[in-house]
């Protein structure tokens, strides 16, 4: 049991003042020959038969509190008790200590204190043990009524669709255990024979325990109410950290000037400290407080969300992994993290391939040759296309696909393929299995894909170079396109 330092301390206490009176006894007795066991035994005995009754009822609650604590492990296991192990250690603890309390007022009465002693323990203690005694008792009822309570409000939340009631059940829980400490307090306060002074620091206590009640329970309520909204709001779940801790600062801050008004502490030169403090920390996190109001900014507007993927300018591009209060994090293609500040990405401009859906329409770039039978080389192409659609899973099979001739260029005529895909991501290997089947289909059918062609005009003996500044000759090109 966690009360045995408790107990060890007691009956050190206990074994020291007996020694002391024996020693004190020898030392002032008489010779063995002369001594009176009669009168000796008369007086030791009404200290040794309450001290032995309080050792047996020391005992007796350590083995009960032990018996208790196995049986109530045997409920928790088979989940039919509906309390948590700390719970229970908690309210043991209150009760042993009320047991505790008992068996010494007992021990104190019974045995024959002398003088101002014997009246301190019958008249000035006895308000103070009672008290007490029945504020545990108060307490361990109390804990037991709020955490059955909980429990039922729990269930009946779960029952319904709103998560509104979740949060409150989830914001009640702290402040209804500090409450009933709270009360216990007062009513002890109330009952015990308390000195004027003393009663005035309970109540100036008491204030401002129901102030930080109040924040307590309206930041629980808010952060709950963020947590169980996050995966159906898009905003909570984008930048659901930044909100919850920017809520959770300025509650506590109002909490704290409250509680300091609430003592009689003066919070004009505080505010006035504060602000030039502000100042200074802004100058000197500027760069910090940019990135923040950023991340405020981006969570309002909502431009992007986690899950999204961006094309930032200046080539950093990925899925959106978290939106924190001073940078953005996002997973690129080749699984490598990119973290870019708030302030910068808000200023960017930036391409959301998963808004304002998540599937992507994309078009293919087919160079032709001028000799080739066009309307053969669409009809195959669209067929190809849709084939694709059909049978690949990355593929939306709902969508028509076609294609057609764009424009002529000098070299060649370009036709262009649109397909779709379920998303950004998809929609590489998806790109990549129709390039590959159309150009099994162009082979099979004898159409040719022509490379670009630049013809250059020079006098005879001029020399020319020439810079490769791209990639080398492809057979398309993708690119990003709305509704056709």
């Amino acid at each position: 049991m966690s009360l045995g330092p408790v107990f060890a301390t007691i009956s050190h206490v206990h074994f020291l003042t007996m020694m002391n009176a024996s020693v004190a006894a020898l030392l002032s007795a008489p010779p063995l020959g002369e001594v009176d066991f009669a009168t000796v035994w008369g007086n030791v005995w009404p200290w040794t038969w309450p001290s032995v009754g309080l050792v047996v009822w020391l005992i007796v609650a350590v083995w009960v509190g032990v018996r208790w604590r196995r049986w109530v492990e045997r409920r928790l296991a088979a989940g039919g008790f509906g309390v948590s192990d700390r719970f229970v250690r908690n309210v043991t603890r209150i009760v042993m200590l009320g047991v505790v309390l008992v068996g010494l007022y007992v021990w104190a009465l019974i045995v024959p204190f002398q003088g101002a002693a014997h009246e301190w323990v019958r008249n000035d203690a006895q308000p103070w043990v009672f008290a007490t005694i029945f504020i545990a008792a108060f307490l361990a009822l109390g804990f037991y009524a709020i955490r059955r309570g909980i429990l039922w409000l729990e269930t009946r939340a779960a029952q319904t669709e709103t998560s509104l009631d979740d949060a409150l059940v989830e914001a009640l829980n702290r402040p209804l255990y500090v409450t009933l400490v709270l009360v216990s307090l007062n009513l002890w306060a109330a009952i015990v024979p308390m000195p004027a002074a003393l009663q005035g620091y309970v109540s100036k206590g008491t204030q401002t325990t129901i102030i930080v009640l109040i924040i307590l329970f309206a930041d629980g309520l808010v952060q709950g109410w963020m947590i169980a909204r996050s995966e159906r709001s898009k905003v909570l779940k984008t930048s659901g950290t930044v909100l919850r801790t920017t809520a959770r600062v300025i509650f506590y801050a109002i909490g704290a000037l409250m509680a300091l008004t609430s003592i009689g502490f003066d919070v004009t030169p505080v505010l006035a400290t504060l602000g030039i403090g502000s100042a200074a920390a802004g100058f000197a996190l500027k760069g910090t407080l940019e990135d923040f109001i950023a991340g405020l900014l981006i969570a309002a507007d909502q431009p992007l969300s986690v899950g999204d993927y961006v094309m930032i300018e200046g080539g950093q591009e990925g899925w959106v992994l978290t939106i924190g209060w001073r940078t953005t994090r996002l997973l690129t293609r080749f699984d490598m993290k990119v973290v870019v500040p708030n302030s910068k990405l808000a200023a960017a401009s930036f391409v959301n391939t998963s808004r304002p859906r998540e599937e992507i329409r994309f078009h293919a770039i087919v160079p032709l040759s001028f000799k080739e039978d066009l309307d053969e080389a669409v009809r195959i192409a669209t067929e190809v296309a849709e084939e694709v659609h059909r049978d690949d899973p990355r593929a939306i099979s709902t969508y028509r696909a076609f294609a057609y001739v764009e424009r002529f260029l000098p070299s060649q005529v370009e036709m262009r393929c649109w397909l779709c895909a379920k998303s950004w991501d998809a929609h590489f290997g998806l790109y990549d299995n129709y390039l590959r089947r159309l150009s099994r289909a162009f082979k099979k059918a004898g159409i040719a894909v022509t490379p670009p062609v630049q013809q250059l005009e020079t006098r005879s003996g001029e020399a020319i170079g020439v810079a490769v500044t791209g990639e080398a000759n492809r057979a398309g090109g993708s690119g990003v396109g709305g509704a056709a």
